[in-house]
């Protein structure tokens, strides 16, 4: 029974939660005192911006926001990582700043605060002229507080589901926002839950396509928060192993590109088909 915020109650035999990192159904699924309950600050912060192209022209330079070469270029620094995508001057250009939080923070806190003079000095080592033009356009918009979005981390969860409920894409876990992998994952879940479902003649075999579900698709979303962490950590020069070699960032980066693009869900659909029916079989 769902109760929603105008005091209407209706029933459902199966609750989907996909309410984001922050929403009530993972409390749900894994109960108030799990200790995967709550996400945690990751110590890393981003801010996206918008801006016309002739304004991010006049900032930033010719060379980067070409008409005939519209692309998606990123820098990357020490604990700093700039990015800009420019789909061509009809569009607007996308800005976004991560940086890694300086000093103390609140693992709870959905935000870091800073003036713009804090923000300027964040990223004080990217000389290049087209990264001061997009640290200036941020300071442009925002004069008087500049809010960085925390980057929110789940723990692993032990499970996805209880008998009539699923969490899937960022309430079930926290993949970074790597070459659209968070997309495609959530994706797949949400594939692999509804080919389920249309198997279920009853409500009865409802808990058999959620145990089947969470079988196939935890392993593979794991999987997936670990490599676009290393991933993260890697393009915001905090890998220990690469730092900012520019010579060890490709290969290390097509690596984890490589396992992360790799969907199998021909694979992972005949695989819940099987468990689901066999758990069927022993009803």
């Amino acid at each position: 029974m769902l109760t929603f915020v105008g005091g209407a109650q209706k029933k459902y035999d199966v609750v989907v939660g996909a309410d984001g990192v922050h929403g009530i159904t993972r409390e749900f699924v894994l109960g108030p005192d799990d200790p995967a309950l709550k996400p945690q600050h990751t110590g890393v912060w981003r801010l996206p911006i918008k801006v016309p192209y002739k304004k991010a022209l006049a900032a930033m330079g010719p060379e980067f926001l070409d008409p005939n070469r519209p692309c998606q270029t990123s820098w990357i620094g020490d604990g700093t990582y700039l990015q800009h995508d420019f789909m061509g001057p009809e569009r607007e250009v996308h800005i976004t700043a991560y940086a890694v939080q300086s000093g103390e923070y609140s693992p709870d806190a959905w935000a870091s605060l800073l003036t713009p003079e804090e923000f300027g000095a964040v990223f004080a080592s990217s000389p290049l002229p087209v990264c001061r033009g997009m640290i200036n356009l941020i300071q442009s918009l925002y004069t008087v507080q500049i809010a960085g979005i925390s980057y929110m981390q789940h723990k692993p969860a032990r499970t996805y589901v209880t008998k009539n409920a699923a969490l899937i894409d960022d309430a079930a876990h926290s993949i970074l926002a790597v070459r659209g992998v968070n997309a495609l994952i959530g994706l797949e879940e949400a594939y692999i839950l509804s080919m389920l479902f249309s198997r279920a003649s009853s409500k009865a075999a409802v808990p058999a396509a959620l145990q089947a579900f969470d079988h196939v698709c935890r392993p593979r979303a794991e999987e997936a928060v670990r490599h676009t962490i290393q991933c993260g950590l890697v393009t915001i020069g905090r890998d220990q192993q690469v730092g900012l070699d520019p010579y060890l960032m490709g290969p290390r980066l097509q690596y984890h590109y490589k396992v992360l693009k790799e969907s199998k869900i021909e694979a992972q659909q005949a695989d819940a088909i099987s468990l689901m029916d066999h758990l069927l079989m022993q009803l």
